[in-house]
């Protein structure tokens, strides 16, 4: 028996009316397809898991549905299946992670010369943009500046500050926010009937309130003390002989100290090296010397760290 496609695929928004939680957005896209004045170059900033990568193909499907241009593509044409299945030739997905040198820009500005091939425009989605090297930026410059009719490049990225602003001042940019509690609620409610899962009110606050990340300071009787805002999933927490907070924010592989304001003191751990996109922390203790021990869920060891 074959498995189907996994829970989030199934569920991920196909169009506008879908998306939670990035209002600004949704309106800016359906204005510029209603209008057919879309631009040629957009740049989606955002934490993970708030939809830029989704959107970018919400625009290549409205783009290139068989019934449009449209801000409602009807999900059954041949053009609209192929983009959800990520088999279109005309949307091309890019990883800037692992191909961000010069030599790939090179063949991404070669294929940009060849017309659509089935659609009305070429979709290109470049994913961790702020990963390319300085050198593939300036080749790539010129074709972001001037593309070939009918190209549209959308760019995705985590840290805005590290793409040239050479590069930003090229594109609309549009800042994507996390959702609140209750959208997110609304988006679970939704997939738990859809797939007729029953799922209690209190289970559904609680699920709703670790996608949000947010680590909540209680006393001893309950009674909260303050919520401080998290960017990533807390996976670990350990509080030192200082009490000072220590998390593992799971899957970017890192730890970080903060004091109970909430303002970070330092970082550690997988940051910036790349090995913390398959290196998860998840578990943290720390030492009277300052050495932190991480437990990394996914090599199945214990790393040491010196203090940030």
């Amino acid at each position: 028996m074959t498995a189907g496609p996994s829970l989030y695929r199934r569920h991920r928004p196909r169009t506008f009316a879908d998306v939670v939680g990035q209002e600004h957005v949704v309106r800016t896209l359906r204005n510029a397809v209603e209008q057919g004045k879309v631009h040629h170059a957009y740049l989606f900033v955002g934490s993970r898991g708030t939809g830029k990568t989704s959107m970018a193909k919400m625009l290549a499907a409205c783009l290139n549905c068989e019934h449009g241009p449209t801000v409602e593509p009807c999900g059954r044409c041949e053009s609209c299946v192929a983009i959800a299945n990520a088999t279109s030739l005309d949307v091309i997905e890019m990883d800037a992670a692992s191909n961000n040198s010069v030599d790939d820009i090179r063949e991404l500005r070669e294929s940009v010369q060849f017309a659509p091939v089935s659609g009305r425009s070429k979709v290109y989605i470049l994913d961790e943009a702020h990963m390319l090297s300085s050198q593939a930026w300036n080749a790539f410059l010129k074709t972001l500046e001037e593309p070939p009719p009918h190209t549209i490049f959308v760019l995705a990225t985590t840290e805005a500050q590290k793409v040239l602003p050479t590069v930003v001042d090229r594109c609309h940019r549009f800042d994507f926010a996390r959702p609140t509690v209750e959208q997110i609620a609304t988006v679970v409610t939704r997939v738990a009937a859809a797939e007729s899962i029953e799922i209690a009110p209190d289970a559904l606050v609680y699920v709703a309130d670790r996608e949000v990340m947010r680590l909540r300071v209680f006393r001893q009787d309950g009674t909260p003390v303050r919520e401080i805002q998290m960017r990533n999933p807390v996976c670990g927490l350990y509080i030192d002989s200082h009490q000072q907070l220590w998390i593992a924010t799971g899957a970017d592989g890192q730890f970080m100290k903060l004091d109970w304001n909430g303002n970070v003191l330092g970082y550690g751990g997988r940051r910036g090296t790349g090995v913390g996109e398959t290196n998860e922390a998840h578990m943290l203790a720390v030492a009277p010397n300052g050495d932190v021990y991480v437990a990394d869920s996914v090599g199945r060891r214990v790393l040491k760290f010196a203090s940030p």
